[in-house]
């Protein structure tokens, strides 16, 4: 997919429509197709650095609306995840799309040295009840019964929106593409919305599990390099 800029000259001229994707048309037409989403030489000058390619989550290029879920919805978890959780080194990032479709993560922005401190305190306080009682917050997706609350709040909202069933604990897409073909099209509209507000509560989810994992992930491995000398990277630490 390549990003196509077009002069106000070109842009008045009729478009061909003949040959080409849906797609192709549509990057042929804008400058910012996935509008203030869209990382431009201002936003690359705020940060030190951006990642601009993730093969792991995002190896392929984004169409516009899933590139605007994907930044509006990773930067909304970032940002009040870290808040909630009160992370010391960082308040979040910013997200973006590059012009050719693919993820941009900026740098982590840093909180004040003072600011950290005092949020180190709280953070401390935050990871409590994940280091205590983890099975009581996450439990085990594999067994009704043993769902921790957070969990549980994910399958309420996909029962929410009819893509699990909570009889039969399993997803189906049959019946889920069985239920959109008997909406009208304002139905249609409103289980769109309805899935976007609880998809941005699942990313509020997983970025409070990802820092509180992540930090007992590396407390680990600092008492690993502490007393036996060796870090993730050694096959031992994969073993234990």
């Amino acid at each position: 997919m390549n990003y196509v800029s077009l002069s106000a000259e070109q842009r008045s001229k009729p478009v061909k429509r003949k040959g080409g994707t849906s797609m192709e048309k549509y990057m042929a037409l804008v400058d910012r197709p996935y509008g203030c989403w869209t990382l431009d030489e201002d936003e690359l000058a705020r940060f030190k650095y951006w990642m601009t390619f993730d093969p792991i989550h995002e190896p392929e290029p984004m169409t516009p609306l899933g590139g605007w879920v994907w930044a509006y919805f990773h930067q909304h978890g970032y940002v009040h995840a870290a808040e909630r959780a009160n992370l010391p080194p960082s308040v979040g990032v910013a997200c973006r799309i590059s012009p050719d479709g693919y993820m941009a993560l900026s740098e982590p922005v840093a909180p004040t040295p003072e600011e950290m401190e005092q949020r180190g305190a709280r953070f401390k306080e935050f990871m409590v009840p994940f280091v205590e009682r983890f099975d009581e917050i996450w439990g085990d997706f594999r067994h009704k019964g043993k769902v921790g609350d957070l969990l549980r709040e994910i399958h309420e909202g996909l029962v929410r929106i009819g893509t699990f069933d909570l009889g039969t604990w399993t997803f189906s897409l049959e019946k889920f593409n069985a239920k959109l073909e008997k909406l009208s099209n304002g139905d249609l509209i409103d289980l769109f919305f309805d899935a976007l507000e609880t998809v941005r509560g699942f990313w509020e989810i997983h970025f409070r599990i990802m820092y509180t994992t992540f930090t007992m992930y590396m407390t680990f491995e600092g008492m690993t390099m502490e007393l036996f000398g060796f870090a993730d990277t050694d096959p031992r630490f994969q073993r234990l």
